[in-house]
């Protein structure tokens, strides 16, 4: 099913199952099939990637827990299913994705040629981590004039952005940031920030087990 997103002065469209970018006359800015799926525009960039296995367990999160136990057993499933999947990535490199960054322009500003590029859009981070060859490292985005065009290595988290193109309710003072805490029950499924278990539990994201 054809469907379009309007991102600030862009847009992302979905046709005949193949994604492309637009701006509001519907010029064509990235052409249809360039990329396997391209992601909403954040700080004026999203992520890209190419055809190929792209679902990292990792990325999975357990669901249905009734306890801490059950939920520490789900996340020991999905560790060993990352296990797996990097070793085959490792031998079989060409049957998996590329990830890189595109702006508004279309223009790659991180090649795509990563392994893996993590999701930034509505965190209010300016920044985020990519992986290439078994190796992780933090790109930060260059914030000119509240419109971030390319990566650099400058620039970090910005919790008062605002754009009028880019208006979202993720930069709020409270609760909004998110990762510190990730692979327990409380931010993975819950989804409370760092900021509420720092808080609200003392930094101890398995208080939440005593919430009433």
């Amino acid at each position: 099913m054809d469907k379009e997103t309007i991102y600030g002065k862009v847009k992302v469209v979905v046709k005949n199952g193949e994604y492309g970018v637009t701006d509001l006359d519907d010029n064509v800015i990235v052409p249809f099939g360039k990329y396997d799926w391209i992601e909403g525009f954040d700080f004026g960039l999203s992520r890209v990637r190419t055809k190929g296995i792209h679902n990292h367990p990792e990325s999975w999160v357990p669901y249905n827990c009734t306890s801490q136990k059950e939920y520490n057993e789900q996340m020991a499933e999905i560790k060993e299913e990352g296990r797996k999947y990097e070793e085959d990535r490792r031998q079989h490199n060409e049957r998996y994705s590329k990830w890189g960054i595109i702006n508004e322009k279309g223009e790659e500003v991180l090649p795509v040629e990563y392994d893996e590029v993590w999701g930034f859009m509505g965190r209010g981070y300016a920044s985020t981590n990519v992986e290439k060859d078994g190796v992780t490292r933090k790109v930060y985005f260059d914030v000119r004039h509240n419109r971030p065009t390319q990566i650099t290595q400058r620039s970090g988290y910005v919790r008062d952005y605002y754009d009028d193109d880019y208006e979202s309710d993720s930069y709020d003072d409270y609760g909004s940031n998110y990762g510190e805490y990730a692979g327990s029950y409380a931010q993975d499924v819950e989804g409370y920030s760092d900021d509420v278990i720092g808080d609200a539990f003392d930094g101890d994201p398995e208080a939440y087990w005593n919430i009433d």
